[in-house]
């Protein structure tokens, strides 16, 4: 403000700022978006209520920093000096969080970790600065919202059923709870980035901005990142929905109501794909 005299960021739109001014903004992005190395509070957090954290930690509170980071960066200010040690912190937050979540037990915590890595994921695609990547943010941003929503809620039924977060004391859900399975298997393909489900979008955008940029490293650490979140949510759903190692504790009142929740999000994570698809004209015109 002292520069510019203005909050506006429409004024200060093309506006020079040092790196330091950058890093700064940085700071307080990665700590909202919990990325590494301030990404410890997201998996803690996840003890809070199921949908408290399916509407906070996937939806809206984590958003907020990838949200600002695209205001503030992209097409407003212009940073001086180079902070590609930026994009690759996101690329590796990316990675670890994923690595993490392959050994991690607790649902909540994996779904916590997948989080971590897929703001990652987002964070790497704004600072491409590829208008290919950027469309690929805004698509993913709403197709992890939505379908990490899904699978919290879903984490937080079957936390009432099994009365454990421990996945290797769970199993069975597939053949008791088909609707169940049905709306976190949904919801697990689009955050994986299985087509033709939303998220597939999101990421195939992020990667070809980076492909455009000649940027082969990020690619195919993000490619990575992508087969990391196919290991550990397959590893989420063979344990509770395939395997029969766990006894189903209770009944859950209510599931109908909650199972509608789930349903929900597990649709939109198809619809939505399917009708970005329509309006690129299938995948030939894609």
């Amino acid at each position: 403000y002292s520069q510019t005299g203005t909050f506006s960021l429409y004024k200060m739109s093309g506006y020079s700022i040092s790196s330091f001014i950058f890093f700064v903004f940085l700071i307080g992005v990665i700590t909202k978006s919990a990325t590494f190395p301030f990404h410890t509070w997201l998996p803690d957090a996840s003890v809070a209520p199921t949908p408290v954290t399916a509407f906070l930690h996937a939806a809206v509170l984590v958003k907020i920093g990838v949200y600002g980071l695209l205001r503030i960066y992209w097409k407003t200010l212009v940073v001086e000096g180079n902070i590609n040690w930026v994009l690759y912190l996101c690329v590796f937050s990316s990675l670890i969080a994923g690595v993490i979540a392959l050994i991690e037990k607790d649902i909540k915590k994996i779904l916590a970790y997948s989080t971590v890595s897929q703001l990652g994921f987002l964070l790497s695609g704004i600072l491409s600065l590829n208008p290919k990547s950027i469309e690929g943010v805004l698509i993913f941003y709403i197709a992890h919202a939505i379908g990490k929503g899904g699978l919290f809620l879903t984490a937080g039924i079957i936390e009432k059923i099994f009365e454990t977060k421990d996945i290797t004391k769970m199993g069975g859900l597939m053949r008791n709870y088909p609707i169940l399975t049905g709306g976190f298997l949904f919801s697990m393909l689009s955050v994986i980035g299985f087509p033709p489900f939303l998220g597939f979008f999101g990421k195939i955008n992020i990667i070809t901005g980076f492909l455009f940029n000649k940027n082969l490293i990020c690619s195919f650490l993000l490619m990575l990142s992508s087969i990391l979140t196919l290991l550990y949510m397959w590893r989420i759903f063979s344990y509770v929905f395939i395997s029969r190692n766990g006894t189903l504790i209770k009944p859950v009142n209510g599931l109908n109501y909650m199972n509608f929740s789930v349903i929900i999000c597990g649709f939109f994570s198809f619809f939505l794909g399917i009708l970005y698809l329509f309006l690129k004209g299938g995948f030939f015109g894609y």
